[in-house]
């Protein structure tokens, strides 16, 4: 993996352990590390004086840091339904005033689908539109870029382990 391909809240595995990332700041410590947490500390100096700074808590090398595969264990906990080979999240929303449902479709093999569909009534008559763009078609197999497609399409759900 690579630090670039990271983004505040991606869950990744550190040294075998996974991690919720708080901060992608790998140019403090050089390229080949990742700071994993820090905290804020006032302290008094040596001649007595106040000062404050971020202290480094936990890093690990890039080498060590690994993605986290999606299972159905993971999309079930997170609110995913699971038919076959297939899972489906669905969520309502708003899009340009109008409510409608935004599904996201997960295949084991990692394609996954993302579209809205929403009501309109013309004539007195309720219609029900699927909106399916080739565009919003992703491969993945991991759950950092689960998180990445679900934030680009609008959807600011947290996903847990």
């Amino acid at each position: 993996m690579k630090a670039n391909e990271l983004m505040i809240g991606d869950w990744i595995l550190a040294n075998g352990k996974p991690r919720k990332l708080k901060f992608v700041a790998p140019f403090f410590l050089g390229a080949d590390r990742l700071m994993l947490d820090m905290y804020y500390e006032e302290y008094i100096r040596e001649d007595g004086g106040w000062d404050d700074g971020f202290i480094l808590q936990d890093c690990a090398y890039m080498k060590d840091i690994e993605p986290v595969r999606i299972t159905s264990e993971i999309l079930k906990k997170n609110g995913f339904r699971i038919y076959g080979d297939n899972a489906k999240y669905e969520e309502e929303s708003d899009y340009h005033g109008k409510a409608t449902v935004l599904y996201v479709q997960f295949h084991r093999h990692g394609n996954l689908h993302i579209w809205r569909e929403y009501e309109f009534s013309r004539d007195g008559e309720q219609h029900v539109i699927d909106w399916y763009d080739p565009k919003l078609e992703f491969h993945t197999l991991y759950v950092h870029e689960l998180q990445h497609a679900m934030r680009l399409c609008g959807i600011e759900k947290e996903i847990e382990l």
